[in-house]
């Protein structure tokens, strides 16, 4: 199975039920449009790792992804993530997960 995406949801003046929807195991790509936060709720017992794939160099000049941890029973939200730095081409951030058993995730473009 390929990566899926994860729809932007638009938080709005009155709020949001955010619907969120299973993690993929190979991974799931979303638009980043600099507004964006990832929103992960792990309900397993034992944590889940997040990576976030790099396409470009940090401001360092090292290529690396960006890694998360959801504690274990937990959620996390991961915020603003550099356009520049994790975007492809097609303004695409991908994120993989260690497991994906019980994990859920959003997109959310939150307004500035």
């Amino acid at each position: 199975m390929a990566s899926s995406q994860v729809l932007l949801q638009d938080l709005i003046d009155t709020g949001l039920e955010a619907t969120y929807e299973a993690a993929n195991v190979d991974g799931n790509f979303f638009i980043n449009n600099n507004q964006t936060c990832f929103h992960l709720i792990n309900a397993a017992v034992t944590p889940v790792t997040v990576n976030i794939i790099s396409r470009r160099p940090d401001n360092f000049g090292i290529t690396h992804n960006q890694t998360v941890t959801v504690p274990a029973s937990s959620e996390t939200v991961i915020n603003y993530m550099s356009k520049r730095r994790f975007n492809d081409i097609s303004l695409y951030t991908d994120i993989t997960y260690s497991s994906v058993a019980t994990l859920t995730v959003a997109a959310l473009k939150v307004r500035v």
